[in-house]
């Protein structure tokens, strides 16, 4: 399954709050994983990219840049990275389609990020 990087953080967000049972929770629960350890990769990446453009992070998180040209290459490369896709592989056979039918049977009510990440997800583990 391929995870467009912009769209990690919302996918985790949802399957961390997400209330499912049995087989499809522990699915659930592995996916969390890896994707929380690809969203450290990323944040990695973008403090790399700052860097590499010749910019700051201050200690309230902001990014400050010497000169704008740097930091319309930062914006350039940063759209770049988070266009680009995370493979996740299942580590143990069939949980992806536990968590897919998880997913269909799930009945709570979702608006706003939830239900765009559900649509999402939902959609890639049909794949």
């Amino acid at each position: 399954m391929k995870i467009e990087k912009s769209m990690l953080v919302p996918v985790f967000n949802f399957l961390a709050g997400a209330s499912l049972v049995g087989p499809a929770s522990r699915a659930r629960t592995k996916l969390v994983n890896d994707v929380n350890e690809q969203i450290e990769i990323l944040q990695n990446d973008q403090k790399d990219l700052v860097q590499s453009n010749s910019g700051h992070i201050d200690d309230a998180g902001n990014i400050n840049f010497s000169e704008a040209e740097f930091k319309i290459e930062y914006e350039k490369q940063r759209e770049e990275l988070f266009k680009e896709k995370v493979l996740f592989n299942e580590k143990t056979e069939g949980y992806f389609e536990r968590l897919r039918v998880g997913l269909d049977k799930y009945t709570e009510k979702l608006s706003g990020q939830d239900a765009v990440a559900y649509d999402y997800l939902l959609d890639k583990l049909e794949e």
